[in-house]
């Protein structure tokens, strides 16, 4: 495909995601191929909006694309696995989020790749992508991340308030009772957290200490929101 093709082609993409047009893009991916390179290279786009849009796209085409080729979605999440490791120079600061959203969109892939996601919780720079993709995935299958939870409990304590923040749902996801000091404590949080909401396909903001109240009330925000 040359240069300028390709470039309408990212274009075209692009103004679905502005309209968030899920039914053009189900049509697009079924009659077009190389959906996901467009969608890949938005993951990049300077506006942090269409960004989300761009993960949210690339898990609607994936959980299309493995009833017809699944291999073809293992192969896409390793190569989000892959721009993550040092050989890479580590660009892909959104493939956390992608890999776990290709994940909740094609469940069977969880016992596979959920453990190695996992292991990227402590790894700069994607300790926050990876939080966020275990509080996805343990919505579906808590019991992949349970040899986690001491890592998770040790990062409600972490500087970075969207960790906390998310932190507190896995652990909701998990069934874990958190310990009764460290809930008083994170209730008095008000860091803001930024979610995108795939409801509404636009960003909720809220802070630590709310999300720790819905964790005590039992109306906790993966469950009344979805993130």
């Amino acid at each position: 495909m040359n240069i300028s093709k390709a470039l309408h082609r990212k274009n075209e993409i692009r103004e679905i995601l502005q309209k968030r047009d899920w039914e053009a893009l189900r049509k697009y991916a079924s009659v077009r191929n190389f959906i996901f390179r467009p969608l890949q290279s938005l993951l990049f786009d300077n506006d942090n909006l269409i960004r989300w849009r761009a993960i949210e796209a690339i898990g609607i085409v994936a959980g299309i694309e493995s009833k017809r080729d699944f291999y073809k979605v293992r192969t896409l999440i390793r190569n989000q696995l892959w721009m993550m490791n040092d050989e890479s120079g580590g660009l892909g600061w959104n493939a956390p989020e992608t890999v776990g959203e290709i994940i909740f969109n094609v469940p069977p892939l969880i016992g596979e790749f959920g453990p190695i996601l996992a292991s990227f919780m402590n790894e700069e720079p994607f300790e926050q992508g990876a939080h966020w993709a275990v509080a996805r995935l343990s919505r579906l299958e808590p019991n992949t991340f349970e040899d986690n939870t001491n890592e998770i409990i040790d990062s409600l304590g972490n500087s970075n308030p969207s960790i906390r923040g998310y932190s507190v749902l896995i652990l909701n996801n998990l069934n874990w009772n958190i310990n009764t000091d460290k809930l008083s404590a994170l209730i008095k949080d008000n860091s803001p957290v930024e979610f995108y909401n795939f409801d509404s396909g636009d960003f909720e903001d809220i802070t630590v200490g709310q999300i720790a109240k819905r964790y005590i009330d039992n109306t906790l925000l993966s469950r009344k929101t979805s993130i």
